[in-house]
């Protein structure tokens, strides 16, 4: 079993809830937000480090996992060329150890306790539930962000969404309504909305998740990537930036009552969701893959492995401006 040090660039996330405890059998490494003496035998950075931080491990065995989409942040190489791999679906990086692919993002379903739910949901919890009885209709999450066309596309959607469906519809979101956890937003409805800040091939984010974990049947505007992975009778896809055609695509699921008749794909969506698209069934794989890549028996102990730091975002560009001024000095 192999110890994997998790530094996440949102320290207060429960993230450890997603680890099954008792009902899986798939998760078998040790993962740790704190090597606390213990040895470590890969190093995984979601999203970005807080400040710089140090860890005897070899930096091949290091990994880098972008969380924002192409639209909201750029991963510059003087940053992510400081890990030995990268898991990303931004377009733009490239690495010599490069997987481009979904990032695998945090649930948000069942984070913080809320009125449906009392306390924090793990995996084996959420992995235990049952639908639930659904007495509302429809809802939509959706902030006041404005800071991309699609975050402004969003607003302009969600206004003619409550103008078509009026007081079947509720809207959630910060700036809006605000929820202590998604659950209040999803967990009574039969269908939510769905709505993407960015629609790049490779980049989902919790939000279809989050409504299959919460047994709601999704209508989904975002990226390609959910068609690969999801049946579509899981979900139903539409373009928010064709609103008439949205709308009616929406109008016809819920009076062919989709939601009831696709219960057993929900089901497996949320079984993918728990089992495949869960962050720790994703680096259980990519140390695998890495391990393979590497060779076992290439493995330094921990007492002969170098030190190796890595920097946070700001600090490597900082860093690397530094070496190219103190080599453009060199040379004259």
């Amino acid at each position: 079993m192999a110890s994997i040090l998790i530094t996440n660039s949102v320290p207060t996330d429960p993230i450890l809830r997603q680890i099954p405890r008792r009902t899986a059998k798939w998760c078998n490494h040790r993962f740790l937000l704190c090597p606390n003496g213990n040895s470590i035998d890969a190093w995984v950075v979601y999203d970005n480090l807080l400040k710089p931080e140090t860890n005897r491990i070899e930096r091949c065995r290091t990994m880098l996992i972008t969380a924002e989409p192409p639209s909201v942040r750029r991963y510059r190489s003087a940053f992510t060329s400081q890990f030995g791999s990268v898991r990303t679906s931004h377009a733009s990086v490239n690495h010599p150890h490069l997987v481009r692919g979904h990032e695998a993002q945090l649930w948000h379903f069942g984070m913080h306790p809320c009125r449906t739910h009392s306390d924090i949901l793990d995996y084996d919890t959420l992995a235990a539930m049952s639908p639930p009885k659904k007495p509302k209709l429809l809802s939509v999450i959706s902030s006041n962000k404005v800071v991309t066309e699609d975050h402004r596309q969003r607003l302009r959607f969600v206004d003619q969404i409550k103008a078509a469906f009026g007081d079947q519809v509720d809207v959630f979101g910060r700036g809006i309504r605000d929820v202590p956890d998604k659950a209040d937003a999803i967990w009574e409805y039969k269908y939510h909305i769905v709505l993407e800040n960015d629609h790049t091939d490779y980049y989902m984010s919790e939000k279809l998740p989050d409504s299959l974990l919460g047994w709601s049947f999704p209508f989904y505007s975002g990226g390609a990537f959910a068609d690969s992975v999801f049946s579509t009778a899981s979900f139903a896809r539409f373009d928010m930036y064709k609103p008439a055609a949205s709308i009616a695509t929406i109008q016809s699921h819920m009076q062919n009552d989709s939601y009831e008749r696709n219960l057993v794909q929900i089901a497996e969506g949320r079984r993918l969701v728990l089992d495949e698209l869960n962050l720790f069934a994703v680096l259980c794989n990519a140390y695998d893959s890495m391990n393979e890549r590497l060779g076992t028996n290439n493995r330094r102990s921990n007492r002969t492995s170098p030190l190796t730091t890595l920097l946070p975002k700001k600090k490597s560009v900082r860093l690397s401006m530094q070496r190219f001024m103190r080599a453009i000095s060199d040379a004259a």
